[in-house]
């Protein structure tokens, strides 16, 4: 279902295979990345027991951001970064939290899951932001060298950082890796103009007995002229800081330092909003910027996020930026994303179509429609599709049946998109389309998309037996199909 890094005979699933329709928006790297360095993390050295199997798969995970950041680019890496802290906050906050270092499961393959994979690569980079760049790098390396051909335990990754540090870490350890969760912030702030003096109290969210995060926080607040940067020590669960500037701050942020795995509600001004988007230098903290911006939904807030996507330029932040846009649901800021449907770049192109999924009105899926008729680039017409049945539009289901049997795109990418998009409109209409595609002679992510549409469309209906049992023959389907029922 992915790749296995046999010793000198690595295999990967067939999807990985590109074609020229795609070679610009879509990469194989992030897999080859991950099987490659598995050959360090987890057959050079490989985790004693299952439970302590972040040791493989969090440093393969990891592995891919570090080859975008150095193969790439470094806002790629930090796009790929971003990507995995979602990813593992989606399983956190709809599924259940566990410890990474977890002895509870029926079969290894139960804990193969987002927190041993995305939290681990993030919690690799929380230490690599702790111990900085070259204490990180040479503490890795000890730890291949000592294990060398041998088995591990969390403890010697631990040993190795320590005896390259010099520094105690069990607190770090038992935080991030040891405990369920991550650490979750509720920041305010307040200035007193007349001493020039910001406070900041940050509270961590849990119960009074539960652990809570100890450590190096870094702040920054940003001037008319010039910006200022100020790490703080956290040791409770409620902190005060207390930060005397050399002006008026116009936008302040914290954890500057982007550590992937802070939730933080941090409530400011626009104008410190808008401040952060234009001039803070890291992704994260731009991508928080715009977020905040989009909640807000101010006419200068939305014009000052469609400002700021207009004059960018890196995919990496467009893509992002048209994302917030979706979250704004004004009239704006939908207009400004049905005018970026003619975006030269299609990871740009599809991003807006799919952030234009959020708006149920007429206008958005006329755009869409009008889109689906011209685009050939087959991620872009895939996010269209699905955006269009989000949209709940009464003339998106014939549209999407029209591209549910269209064949020869790159993984059949178009026709699964049709069944996301008939699933996520929720059309009743949609319930013969999806069980003809189930059937045996489809190919497999065809099969298990169909699968995911029927189950969405009868999710809210009256009349379930008909769709159960068609989902319940699916299940000997394989592993994608079945997936797709489970689902």
């Amino acid at each position: 279902f992915g790749g296995m890094e046999n010793t000198s005979a690595t295999t990967l699933h067939e999807y990985v295979m590109l074609d020229a329709t795609v070679e610009d928006s879509v990469d194989s790297e992030a897999l080859v990345s991950h099987e490659l360095a598995h050959q360090w993390f987890g057959d050079l050295v490989t985790c004693r027991h299952w439970s302590h199997a972040w040791l493989n798969e969090g440093f393969a995970t990891y592995a891919e951001v570090l080859w975008y950041e150095n193969g790439r680019d470094p806002d790629h890496g930090r796009k790929h970064l971003l990507d995995h802290a979602r990813s593992y906050f989606d399983e956190a906050r709809g599924q259940y939290v566990r410890p990474i270092v977890c002895d509870r499961y029926e079969a290894p393959t139960d804990v193969f899951d987002r927190h041993l994979y995305e939290k681990g690569a993030c919690v690799l980079h929380h230490l690599r932001l702790d111990v900085g760049d070259d204490a990180f790098f040479r503490a890795v390396a000890r730890y291949l060298k000592a294990h060398r051909d041998g088995s591990v335990e969390t403890i010697d990754l631990r040993r190795a950082f320590e005896s390259e540090t010099g520094r105690s870490l069990e607190g770090f350890f038992a935080y991030f890796v040891e405990t369920k969760g991550h650490p979750r912030f509720r920041v305010k702030h307040a200035y007193d103009a007349a001493t020039k003096r910001l406070t900041l109290d940050a509270r961590q969210a849990g119960a009074d007995d539960a652990p809570f995060f100890t450590g190096r926080v870094r702040c920054r607040v940003w001037f008319m002229e010039g910006d200022e940067t100020k790490a703080f020590e956290i040791t409770g669960r409620e902190q005060r800081f207390q930060w005397d500037l050399r002006d008026d701050p116009v936008g302040v942020r914290f954890a500057s330092d982007g550590a992937p795995l802070f939730e933080i509600s941090f409530e400011r001004p626009d104008g410190f909003l808008e401040t952060q988007l234009e001039r803070d230098d890291d992704l994260f903290g731009r991508v928080e910027a715009a977020r905040g911006l989009a909640e807000s939904r101010t006419k200068r807030a939305v014009e000052t996020l469609i400002g700021a996507f207009d004059r960018e330029r890196r995919w990496t932040h467009r893509t992002e930026f048209a994302s917030a846009l979706g979250r704004a649901r004004t009239d704006a800021a939908r207009d400004a994303l049905i005018a970026a449907l003619a975006d030269d770049a299609p990871r740009v192109r599809a991003a807006v179509a799919a952030a234009l999924g959020a708006y149920r009105d007429s206008a958005s899926a006329t755009a869409l429609r009008a889109a689906i008729e011209r685009e050939s680039h087959p991620i872009v017409l895939a996010e269209a599709l699905r955006a269009l049945g989000r949209t709940r539009d009464v003339g998106a289901l014939p549209v999407l049946r029209e591209h549910a049997v269209v064949r020869g795109t790159w993984n059949d990418v178009v026709r699964r998109a049709a069944l996301d998009g008939a699933g996520a409109g929720g059309f009743a209409d949609a319930s013969s389309l999806a069980r003809a595609e189930l059937a045996d002679d489809r190919p497999d992510l065809v099969r298990a998309a169909a699968a995911r549409a029927l189950g969405a469309v009868h999710a809210e209906s009256e009349r379930k037996e008909e769709a159960r049992r068609a989902l319940e023959q699916a299940l000997e389907g394989g592993f994608h199909v079945a997936r797709g029922a489970l689902a």
